[in-house]
């Protein structure tokens, strides 16, 4: 029987490398704390990302790991946004107390299973507020004449590969955003010609983050500019379906992703994918 490795958000469709799967395993970090990047360190914290048992498709003869993150970082995130949601509406003083309470308790939580004090993260949970909603984070794939995919070496992930992007804008729609991302990260001048994908990056299989995350994931057609990296990157390069690079900013782009991307850009008819 081969053994092979099925992203578990694929559903069937795409097998991770097994250099992903590697990559996945290592994941230490909790990660999106930067208000400017959808991946950065909170402050290096440790944490353990619990793995599903093997199971075996008799069908297709291959196994299939399933991965997710640990049942505390899911629990406090909650909590946290039931405290941020409740001090967005509470009226009463003494119920006041109580969400700020909760609040703290998650921080604690968070803060006894990681390297970072309580309190650095109780402030960073304070400077969220109005009802709690998923972060949203945008990325662009665009190909030259050879169908080659753009991708940027990442700075901040000790310039690991993904694709352009990082938290969308106050003030700009999801397809300014990834327009304005590419053209600071690449160089280049794009327009939006599809949204290929909505994926929740839990569900996706990432590295675990403090927040909830919604992905947005378009494709692009290069309109101008000049390949050029930009103050959060290191390189810019262009990779073939079939020579996708090992080191991926694995917090950004999963390699089953950046498949699906080749397949949206050449089948314009494919309606959006979501989770």
């Amino acid at each position: 029987m081969a053994c092979e490795y099925l992203h578990p958000s694929d559903a069937g469709r795409t097998l991770m490398r097994e250099a992903d799967l590697e990559a996945w395993g290592r994941m230490t970090r909790l990660c999106n704390a930067c208000p400017k990047d959808a991946s950065t360190d909170l402050c290096g914290a440790a944490m353990a990302v619990r793995t599903i048992p093997l199971i075996v498709d008799p069908l297709k003869q291959k196994v299939i790991v399933a991965m997710a993150e640990p049942d505390w970082l899911t629990w406090t995130r909650e909590l946290q946004a039931i405290a941020q949601t409740g001090l967005a509406f509470v009226r009463d003083p003494y119920d006041r107390e109580r969400y700020e309470m909760l609040r703290a308790l998650a921080s604690r939580i968070m803060a006894a299973h990681t390297a970072t004090p309580a309190e650095r993260i109780e402030a960073l949970f304070a400077g969220e507020s109005g009802y709690a909603t998923p972060k949203t984070d945008v990325r662009g794939a665009a190909f030259d004449d050879k169908s080659r995919l753009l991708m940027v070496r990442e700075a901040a992930d000790s310039n690991r590969w993904t694709l352009p992007g990082g938290w969308a804008d106050v003030n700009l729609t999801a397809a300014e955003s990834v327009i304005k991302e590419m053209r600071e990260e690449s160089g280049l001048v794009v327009s939006v010609r599809k949204l290929a994908a909505v994926w929740d990056r839990t569900r996706q299989g990432h590295s675990p983050g403090v927040f909830s995350c919604c992905k947005l994931f378009f494709i692009c057609d290069i309109m101008g500019g000049t390949a050029a990296t930009g103050p959060e990157t290191s390189e810019v390069g262009w990779f073939a379906e079939d020579e996708l690079p090992d080191d991926l900013s694995l917090g950004r782009v999963l390699s089953s992703q950046l498949r699906r991307m080749f397949v949206h850009a050449r089948e314009a008819t494919l309606p959006t994918e979501f989770d």
